[in-house]
């Protein structure tokens, strides 16, 4: 969604540079480059969005089946071991 609205931020931004010059300073090159950079930028930016819906779909139907088995933590301590070996250090 974030790159969604840059891009259409910045094709905004650059339609308005293309006003500016052909009202402002009458020029018709830069402009039509500005227009057709917007036009990809939007193409891009639809694009995003269409995958940001097909991960929110993704993400709302996946299983969340629980566990075969229950998580073995007999194999982690405590943190204690972290005072003693500062201990042992000294």
């Amino acid at each position: 969604m974030v790159a969604f609205y840059a891009c259409l931020g910045c094709a905004a931004e650059l339609v308005w540079m293309a006003v500016w010059r052909i009202v402002g300073l009458g020029q018709i090159v830069r402009p039509v480059v500005y227009v057709a950079a917007a036009a990809g930028l939007i193409w891009l930016g639809m694009k995003m969005l269409k995958r940001a819906r097909q991960l929110q779909k993704e993400a709302r139907t996946m299983p969340r089946d629980p566990p075969a088995a229950p998580p073995d933590f007999s194999t982690l301590n405590d943190g204690s071991q972290i005072a003693r070996d500062l201990e042992d250090m000294k």
